[in-house]
């Protein structure tokens, strides 16, 4: 997995920068509607948590289906099954150890036991196995898209 800038066209920078905008004015306005509703419900907690999470879903969708509907995978990385391991190790990884501080964070620290490493564990190859299935779906979409856009440029 190298991170070396991709070389984009011009057409293809430009398209992807529109995608990266629409995403974030999704996100701003979606933050701001959600503000504004836990101030004048008086909301917390877990509800505020969750249109966060919400919010954040929704942005990552915007820039996800916007890309591979353009035909672009990603500025720095090709569209690779490698990469797509790789990645999916990562967040395997993240999860499984965030996995690992919710015991900590809710005053567990002394009892963590090999109940919570296989709760982690599952969770973490569940979070692997999905986005790596995700991951190749997508790349297989977005290549599809490219060619068939570049089949018609060529026209």
């Amino acid at each position: 997995m190298k991170f070396k800038k991709q070389p984009l066209d011009e057409r293809q920078e430009r398209e992807m920068y529109s995608v990266y905008k629409w995403g974030f004015w999704v996100l701003f306005w979606g933050i701001f509607v959600q503000l504004m509703i836990s101030n004048i419900t008086g909301a917390g907690g877990p509800f505020v948590s969750l249109g966060n999470f919400a919010i954040m879903i929704a942005g990552g969708a915007v820039v996800t289906v916007g890309s591979a509907k353009r035909g672009i995978w990603c500025e720095f990385f090709r569209p690779s099954v490698k990469n797509n391991v790789i990645v999916s190790l990562i967040a395997g990884i993240i999860v499984f150890l965030i996995g690992l501080l919710i015991p900590f964070t809710r005053g567990y620290a002394n009892e963590l036991s090999s109940v919570d490493f296989a709760i982690a564990g599952v969770i973490a190859v569940f979070t692997a196995t999905i986005t790596l299935i995700l991951l190749c779906i997508l790349m297989r979409a977005t290549n599809k898209r490219k060619s068939k856009l570049e089949a018609d440029y060529e026209d």
